[in-house]
């Protein structure tokens, strides 16, 4: 099958909406969140409740064999039902859609105008008998891409409010738009010419939700035209940042005009990128934070659930980890069980912080539990190192991706790992220099690294490795600083990581046709 990436939007990556988050829950942020945004952007789109669904997979994609086991079908569901993705009754959404008289069914058949293994094209009806087509794809770590929207092209990245007014005829929607916005004195309001659009008769809006529903109601009194309102993902983005974090030297050189760190120029990117103040970006990493630990707790210190698959050992490695009687003392058997507490959170639906993805949310938040406790520091030093991080991430995103259906696992695992050694190296009292090797080194050491998870679930081999990612990010920052070098620059292995993941076989990208998901006891279980 081939796959081709679209490049993104290099000015609208936000750490915070597409590094460290999305908070959401389990256990997949491409299969489950992804699919969440979607279904939520076509319940926005027709602006009232649904009678019916048809969530449609293309049969070479990734969701089509692993919608199920991940959960994606409960996240279309509840995304179609206008539900929050941390709702309380998030896991019976199918249930709820039933009883409120939703039909929702889910189809395979080829979709030709998407590129990407993710895509999915929902048909819907609403109570008022409005139909709707949307085809859109999720991206990687809860990111999505909408593509089309009643045969409309429209490459919407859900990362703003956006207004697709599409007029009939030979209407010049351009024209229209913006005298609409000027007679309503809409200020904020910016009318783009759709460049996806070849013939010209539709237009993307961007602005305040109030602004936008206002143009919308005054597009529906007064013109032959149609506005669609489309939702962003999470949090606004809505200015545009001054720094570039897509290479070492743009990142490098941004932090030499201001002396700054991995983390103050994170916190600088983001609060440009975001247009609030500094504190503000703060408080919201810091509710991240306070996620990770939540996650923890709930499997450490709640009940011991049972998985599809395995069973809860958190604790008891923590447990283990604190008699002294494991091979390797200190921080690792901590971290370990802090990213397994993560995991076990995530699998059985509770609410993580997808960093950078729900299947590699354990690694960042293991570490940093553990460093906590072993080191006595404080959650402002904690904080600062997940802007390091992100800073990290954001190059991932950037020039590649988190989707392990195109890249394989070294974009999720692998990625997660590169940024807690590089966050650890900051706050190792190590240099932006170090700080990217030790990323660069787990990158390395997880080039071409399959997804492969069994029945399509997120446990075998997430939860493991998750473990491993732990140890790589603690070893490669280990190494840093003791004085070992990468050699190889940070964003040109990022680069080799999206090659190699690209030369990865279909059934090895997150299909569960392939690697440890064809064994004899995996086809058994």
């Amino acid at each position: 099958m081939k796959i081709v990436v679209k490049s993104t939007n290099m000015s609208a990556i936000s750490i915070l909406n597409d590094v460290i988050g999305p908070i959401m829950r389990g256990p997949s942020s491409s299969h489950t969140a992804g699919a969440f945004f979607i279904g939520r952007a076509a319940r926005s789109v027709l602006g009232e409740p649904l009678v019916s669904a048809r969530v449609v997979f293309d049969p070479n994609g990734s969701f089509a064999r692993v919608y199920q086991g991940q959960k994606s079908d409960v996240g279309f569901a509840a995304g179609l039902l206008g539900k929050s993705i941390t709702d309380e009754e998030f896991s019976s959404s199918l249930a709820e859609a039933k009883a409120k008289g939703l039909q929702i069914t889910f189809e395979c058949e080829p979709i030709k105008i998407s590129d990407h293994p993710n895509a999915v094209t929902i048909n819907a009806t609403s109570i008022g008998r409005r139909r709707l087509s949307l085809t859109a794809a999720s991206i990687g770590g809860g990111q999505i891409r909408i593509d089309q929207v009643d045969g409309t092209p429209v490459a919407h990245d859900g990362r703003r409010l956006r207004l697709l007014i599409t007029a009939a005829g030979k209407l010049k929607t351009a024209d229209l738009a913006r005298q609409l916005a000027l007679k309503l004195a809409l200020d904020d309001v910016q009318v783009h010419t759709n460049s996806k659009d070849s013939t010209g008769q539709s237009v993307l809006c961007e602005g305040c939700q109030a602004s936008l529903e206002k143009l919308a109601d005054r597009v529906a009194l007064e013109a032959d035209a149609e506005a669609s309102l489309l939702p962003a993902t999470d949090l606004v983005v809505s200015g545009a940042s001054k720094t570039s974090l897509g290479s070492v030297r743009e990142i490098m050189a941004a932090a030499q005009s201001c002396g700054d760190t991995l983390a103050g120029l994170g916190r600088r990117y983001e609060a440009q990128l975001l247009s609030m103040h500094e504190s503000a970006v703060g408080e919201l990493m810091s509710r991240r934070w306070g996620v990770m630990k939540a996650a923890i707790d709930r499997s450490l210190r709640g009940p011991s659930l049972s998985m599809r698959f395995l069973s809860p050992s958190a604790k008891s490695l923590m447990d283990a980890a604190s008699s002294g009687k494991l091979f390797s003392g200190g921080m690792l058997p901590r971290a370990s069980a802090a990213a397994l507490a993560v995991m076990e959170t995530s699998t059985l639906g509770g609410v993580v912080c997808a960093a950078p993805t729900a299947g590699s949310a354990g690694i960042i938040p293991g570490i940093l539990f553990a460093l906590q406790e072993e080191k006595k520091l404080t959650d402002d030093r904690l904080i600062n190192a997940l802007f390091s991080m992100g800073v990290i991430g954001a190059m991932v995103a950037i020039r590649a991706t988190f989707a392990a259906e195109v890249c394989g696992c070294a974009a999720e695992t692998g990625a997660a790992a590169a940024m807690a050694a590089a966050g650890l190296v900051e706050l190792g009292g190590g240099n932006i220099e170090q700080a990217m090797d030790a990323a660069s080194l787990c990158l390395m050491n997880t080039m071409g690294l399959v997804c492969d998870p069994v029945q399509g679930h997120v446990e075998i081999p997430c939860h493991a490795r998750n473990i491993s990612g732990v140890a790589q990010g603690l070893a490669f920052a280990d190494a840093v600083l003791g004085g070992f070098k990468a050699i190889l620059p940070l964003d040109e292995v990022i680069d080799c990581m999206l090659i190699a993941g690209k030369q990865i076989p279909y059934a090895l990208r997150c299909t569960s046709l392939g690697g440890l998901a064809s064994t004899p006891t995996s086809k058994l279980l």
